[in-house]
């Protein structure tokens, strides 16, 4: 009787470490399970990018409220207002400042002594160039590819190039002088010297450099072509036309 009781007890004892054992086991899986589709999430479910507002204004295209992603920097949230514009003062800018929500980047402007200076090195760049493709245009045996396709095109044609001294129908020109109905001396735009130029009202010896390199690559067909020289618009015109002759 006592042998039977002992077995029944050690019966109900390895039952109960088995349950034990197994309702440890199957937490473990489950706990396991839950991490690793935890680990197998995609990274932009884990961390959402998350959206901030930042006010931009100064110097810049379209100044009002961006919406950019928290972290990012200066340089993005201006981008996003068209850029900066010609007078903004890069040097107090900093590109590399984080946006946090709320914040105001203002891009500042130069002053109006900088901005001047800054238009008149512009400006002096400009005629530099431009002197420097009349120089090339003017070397001796020079000729740009332009220069060499408006050739070849011409010879293809049958016409030929206007040159100084000549009439736009290639006959040489005769009579060089002349004045107009106030007695002033008429200056030929295909023949006249930069001196000459700067004698036409508005124009001044950066405008002559430009004429000289625009007759040097296309020639003037008639008085109204100088309109295509660069600074050289209807109003300017109007005020010259009176003195100009091919």
């Amino acid at each position: 009787m006592e042998k039977q009781t002992i077995q029944k007890l050690g019966l109900l004892c390895v039952s109960v470490v088995l349950c034990s054992a197994i309702s440890w086991w199957s937490g473990r899986e489950e706990a396991e399970q839950s991490v690793r589709k935890l680990a197998e999430q995609p990274v932009t479910e884990q961390a959402q990018e998350i959206k901030i507002t930042v006010c931009v204004s100064g110097a810049v295209a379209r100044p009002g409220l961006y919406e950019v992603t928290k972290g990012s920097r200066a340089q993005q949230a201006i981008e996003l207002a068209g850029g900066v514009t010609e007078e903004a003062d890069m040097d107090r800018v900093n590109l590399a400042q984080s946006c946090k929500d709320g914040r105001h980047i203002k891009v500042p402007r130069l002053s109006k002594a900088r901005l001047k200076q800054k238009m008149q090195e512009r400006s002096l760049a400009a005629d530099a160039t431009v002197s420097r493709e009349i120089t090339g245009a003017a070397r001796p045996g020079h000729q740009t590819k332009a220069e060499g396709d408006t050739e070849t095109a011409e010879r293809s044609r049958g016409t030929a190039t206007v040159l100084p001294g000549m009439r736009p129908d290639g006959n040489r020109r005769e009579e060089q002088t002349g004045v107009n109905a106030a007695g002033t001396a008429l200056v030929h735009l295909n023949t006249a010297t930069e001196e000459e130029l700067t004698r036409l009202p508005g124009v001044g010896n950066t405008t002559a450099r430009r004429i000289l390199a625009f007759r040097n690559q296309h020639g003037f067909q008639r008085i109204e072509d100088v309109m295509q020289v660069p600074g050289i618009g209807p109003a300017k015109f109007a005020k010259m036309k009176n003195s100009l002759a091919l």
